[in-house]
């Protein structure tokens, strides 16, 4: 197991079971690699038991979700046609979800927990199930016994079944929104006009959060929401930062 983990680390262009017994420093066939990674089944709760001494306070509990590409395996189990932020077109993918616990302590993004979402148990309803998914992991988190400072996600968990959920729970939370997202009643999240600090506004059906915009490039801003309503632009800035160091960890998986 530590030599095929330390060989997918590794290379950069073959992650096949082949290629780690071609370069392999003991006499290992690739088909019993291939068999391991068939009987192996790693669980949510396999993955909480590897990392769960690694966890300290204070911490972010960050989430995200990926599609991983699968286009040319059919017949893999929980492949499904999704849409591919990648290629913008719809792909044989299988989406996983997942939830990260970042230590400021040694800034380190540690993974703690994930689900699968396969559209042939969970049903068409997609957006639905996807975001019961968060919830169920955020209540895994605080039943494992996390405090964290914040919860930061992306605007798909911004739904506002999440978001009540979080409030209840007397979670922070710090999330982008779309751009159709009303606030003040009528004005879309997109037209909103957002001084340097920042704006407190009414979101539509929550109550009140603040916003500000978040520059990427002269042409890529990020509308990013807070019910903390006295964080400053540094603080959301630097809690909306952590949840893209997920996505270095997400580019390293999706290549195994």
């Amino acid at each position: 197991m530590n030599l095929n983990t330390a060989f997918l680390q590794a290379t950069s262009v073959r992650h096949s079971a082949r290629a780690s017994s071609e370069v392999s420093s003991t006499d290992l066939a690739h088909d019993s690699i291939s068999r391991w990674l068939k009987e192996k089944n790693l669980l949510p709760k396999r993955l909480w038991q590897k990392v769960k001494d690694l966890i300290s306070d204070p911490g972010i509990l960050v989430f995200d979700d990926t599609v991983i590409n699968k286009n040319g395996s059919e017949k893999i189990e929980s492949t499904s046609l999704q849409h591919s932020g990648t290629s913008h077109s719809k792909m044989g993918d299988i989406h996983k979800i997942s939830a990260s616990w970042y230590n400021l302590e040694i800034e380190t993004l540690i993974p703690i927990d994930f689900r699968i979402f396969d559209r042939t148990r969970n049903g068409e309803r997609g957006s639905n199930n996807r975001n019961d998914f968060f919830r169920e992991m955020v209540e895994v988190a605080l039943d494992r016994g996390l405090k964290p400072l914040a919860v930061v996600m992306d605007s798909w968990y911004a739904g506002m079944s999440s978001l009540k959920f979080l409030r209840k729970k007397g979670l922070r939370w710090v999330s982008t929104l779309k751009k159709n997202r009303l606030v003040d009643l009528r004005v879309r999240v997109e037209d909103l006009e957002i001084p340097k600090e920042g704006r407190v506004v009414h979101l539509r059906a929550y109550g009140k959060v603040k916003v500000v915009r978040i520059m990427f490039s002269d042409r890529y801003t990020d509308c990013v929401a807070t019910n903390a309503l006295d964080d400053t632009v540094d603080e959301i800035e630097f809690l909306h930062k952590i949840r893209w160091a997920i996505e270095a960890f997400r580019r390293e998986t999706n290549m195994c």
